[in-house]
């Protein structure tokens, strides 16, 4: 991908103050996270119920321990 730089490169030039900010939103954010299997798990929805409601694969293990699940792989 032509034009595309990490993210650390475009941190170089922040201040401290907006380097804070975005650390304490990173934080955040990640304590915000939920598996698919802690979603589930908190419905009190099966792993059939869950395959059959999403059209999983036949599987459904395979798909939901996945803590870094992106919305295409569930498209899909």
């Amino acid at each position: 991908m032509s034009g595309h730089r990490p993210f650390s490169d475009l941190k170089k030039g922040w201040n401290s103050e907006r380097l804070a900010a975005n650390a304490a939103r990173k934080a955040k954010l990640t304590a915000e996270m939920v598996s698919l299997e802690q979603l589930r798990e908190g419905l009190g929805i099966s792993q059939e119920d869950w395959r059959t409601s999403w059209r999983c694969s036949s599987r459904p293990s395979r798909s939901c321990p996945r803590p870094d699940m992106k919305v295409s792989t569930l498209r899909d």
